[in-house]
């Protein structure tokens, strides 16, 4: 069962996750336009929109887990007996999990592109 410090460090989690994916967008635009072997490079193989499609779907993916940490917050304030039910944790969980694989497969379509296997 998640305590009251475990979630209030969900929580904590969830913000830094969120920070780094829009610094990792960021940074990965940037090298895309300004980088060394030019947007071309990126934008005319079939990889980059294989990484931009799952980028996106972890970012709604985990739209979820953020609200239901805040819900969860928010109940612990308001009474600090209560408890995550346990479905809702299985849940959200599985949500996290998914989000996981598919972001490792984001690794995996880059090297793919900067192998030139997408051109």
């Amino acid at each position: 069962p998640l305590d009251a410090g475990a979630i209030r460090l969900l929580g904590r989690m969830d913000q830094w996750y969120g920070g780094a994916s829009v610094a990792v967008l960021a940074t990965g635009l940037l090298r895309a336009i300004y980088g060394a072997k030019g947007a071309d490079f990126y934008f005319e193989a079939w990889p980059i929109y294989v990484k931009i499609g799952l980028f996106i779907a972890v970012a709604i993916i985990s739209i979820k887990p953020t609200l239901t940490y805040i819900q969860w917050r928010r109940a612990l304030d308001h009474d600090a007996a209560w408890q995550v039910p346990a479905e809702e944790h299985r849940r959200v969980r599985r949500l996290v999990m998914t989000e996981i694989h598919l972001a490792s497969l984001i690794q995996v379509f880059a090297v793919i592109m900067s192998r030139g296997l997408g051109s």
